[in-house]
């Protein structure tokens, strides 16, 4: 809804792109997601570019994509854990992902809410995650632990230059 301003801040843009591209961790669900992204068509078609780390864009639909629980198994090791570690979440969004000439590591198996293979999902590029899965960190709190983990390793995570 806002894509229009989030693209007009450049300044904001190239940080965060300067920050994903430096190996520090980064993870965004659902709009951070599409934040992350080449860009995201609005509702009248019109591009806004975002941070690019990802190398695909999003577009807005008039209806929902998808909807519904979802479990999620990491299909290599990353900041949340080990391959084959479980998450759990939800995912609602009104918007998709257009294809790109470009191959992305998709890290998730996903199921639905009754344990059917649906698709894999979520992507990872260095140490940045997006995905449209809303991930329940109560679900399994290793991940959380994981995440943090991860973040003190890197003295340098967090400091402004």
């Amino acid at each position: 809804l806002y894509a229009e301003q989030l693209s007009a801040n450049k300044a904001m843009l190239n940080s965060v792109k300067a920050f994903s591209s430096s190996g520090k961790a980064v993870y965004a669900e659902c709009g951070g997601f599409m934040y992350l992204t080449e860009g995201i068509y609005d509702f009248d078609d019109a591009l806004y570019p975002m941070t690019g780390v990802f190398p695909f864009k999003t577009r807005m639909l008039k209806g929902r994509a998808r909807l519904g629980y979802r479990e999620a198994e990491l299909k290599g090791d990353s900041i949340f854990g080990a391959k084959g570690t479980k998450v759990r979440g939800h995912e609602f969004h009104y918007s998709e992902i257009l294809k790109s000439d470009q191959e992305v590591e998709l890290l998730y198996s996903v199921k639905d809410g009754e344990g059917n293979y649906i698709y894999d999902e979520g992507c990872m590029i260095k140490n940045t995650l997006g995905s449209y899965i809303h991930i329940h960190f109560g679900s399994n709190r290793e991940i959380a632990k994981n995440f943090i983990g991860f973040i003190k390793t890197d003295k340098k995570q967090f400091q402004i230059s």
